[in-house]
């Protein structure tokens, strides 16, 4: 496939073959640009959370350990996650999730009662 932005919009035409296979109408796309990687994730949801946990300057195995049971108590499998990584001298936890599973508040209270959660970011992605 080769790559090129259409005019002066940015448009990236896929195969009908790529559409065949994902059976989906929506998908998350992630563009990491440190290592020049595009990652689609087909998804049924036409919206996504995209959730940033911010831990302040120490990450705990407790935080790690609360994580797993929110998961294991909402349901929420994420559909892509960046893990933990330093932003400046914070410590943060990206995920992305279908927006329809929670309401974005108690998404937020959930989160906030994690050990080491010093603030949580929640964007709505849409097509």
């Amino acid at each position: 496939m080769k790559l090129k932005p259409k005019n002066n919009g940015k448009i990236l035409e896929l195969p009908t073959q790529f559409f065949n296979i994902i059976k989906h109408e929506t998908a998350l796309v992630i563009l990491s640009p440190a290592n020049e990687t595009v990652k689609i994730i087909p998804t049924k949801s036409p919206k996504v959370f995209k959730i940033l946990i911010n831990l302040g300057e120490k990450i705990s195995s407790n935080f790690l350990i609360g994580l797993k049971k929110f998961f294991e108590e909402t349901k929420i499998t994420p559909l892509f996650t960046s893990g933990l990584c330093f932003k400046e001298k914070n410590c943060m936890y990206e995920l992305y999730c279908p927006a329809e599973l929670m309401d974005e508040n108690q998404l937020i209270k959930k989160l906030e009662k994690l050990e080491s959660v010093k603030k949580v970011e929640i964007q709505t992605l849409s097509p």
